[in-house]
């Protein structure tokens, strides 16, 4: 009945839904994101220069090692220095880099867990379209959402801090350090552009450089995403709406808003059939021999002079 009398309930409902719909789309998408994430790399490294062996040519060279979630990375030459162009899969463990691998163990499951987690949000913001109780289903589908987000920013600020201090900790990432005479490293600083110091007659850096991969960036734009759902989410559950109170027209108010008879001591019943209306008579023209008129006749005689002057007032603004 509230809803017919105030179309804008019903709009208020339908932006809602369309509000938690969008999100949870938004959750969805933050959590294929995440997911991509783990099947591109989130750390690498490329080193450009010559390679001299003696008396041979000099042949150029790039090379480029990057670090996956899970237990895998790879390693791979271009150009004719490396003999030929090559790209190989190993595991963190074979390439003795224990400490670099557990860290991006742990990273995929994090990775994992987040994608698990936004799509729970984003199923429970879809159940809230159609639960009972959607205040206490939207509060929880924003907590899950809330989690999502932290997991996926909490990844890639791990890695950056986690990644320097886990070169440190394998031989075979730290003696490549002792290569830098000074500056950045890859002991000391999650990116760079420092080239290790060239080795006569070996080889000669030109270019060189370290950071972040596509995956690590890829989950940043997730979080982002994760981030807007979630902001869609606690609108759609706090926005209220500029809705009115269903109102009753002021004819109908009328009916209702005459004060109470107070108690009267009791008096014969209403005369009935044409002693009715010599009733009315008397007590409209004052002509009552009755010192008060009887309560039911004042009561509607009341009701009734309330509804035809509100009703007469409403003719009024109409035709003006």
């Amino acid at each position: 009945m509230g809803d017919v009398a105030n179309p804008g309930i019903p709009r208020l409902r339908s932006r809602k839904r369309q509000g938690r719909f969008v999100a949870s789309s938004l959750l969805v998408l933050g959590a294929i994101l995440i997911f991509v994430s783990t099947a591109l790399p989130w750390w690498s490294v490329t080193n450009s220069g010559v390679i001299t062996a003696g008396a041979l040519p000099s042949e150029p060279f790039t090379a480029t090692n990057n670090y996956f979630p899970g237990s895998d990375m790879t390693y791979g030459c271009s150009s004719s220095g490396c003999g030929g162009n090559f790209s190989t899969t190993a595991t963190y463990s074979y390439m003795g880099l224990t400490h670099i691998g557990a860290l991006y163990g742990d990273i995929e499951w994090l990775l994992i867990g987040c994608g698990i987690v936004a799509l729970g949000g984003a199923a429970l913001g879809i159940m809230g379209n159609f639960a009972k109780h959607r205040k206490w289903l939207m509060i929880v589908t924003c907590v899950v959402a809330l989690a999502s987000v932290a997991l996926a920013v909490a990844s890639p600020v791990w890695v950056a801090v986690g990644q320097p201090s886990a070169c440190s900790g394998d031989s075979d990432c730290s003696g490549a350090c002792s290569d830098w005479s000074s500056g950045a490293t890859l002991c000391n600083s999650f990116s760079g552009s420092n080239c290790p110091t060239s080795v006569v007659g070996v080889v000669t850096y030109s270019s060189c450089s370290w950071g972040p991969g596509e995956g690590w960036y890829l989950d940043i734009i997730g979080a982002v995403v994760l981030t807007v759902g979630l902001l869609l989410l606690i609108i759609a559950r706090r926005d209220s709406g500029s809705t009115q109170t269903p109102q009753a027209s002021p004819a109908r108010e009328a009916l209702h808003e005459v004060e109470p008879v107070p108690p009267q001591s009791p008096r014969a019943p209403l005369p009935p059939g044409p002693d009715a209306f010599a009733w009315w008579g008397q007590t409209i023209g004052g002509m009552s021999s009755s010192p008060e008129p009887h309560p039911r006749v004042e009561l509607e005689f009341a009701k009734r002079s309330k509804f035809f002057e509100l009703k007469s007032e409403a003719g009024n603004r109409a035709t003006v």
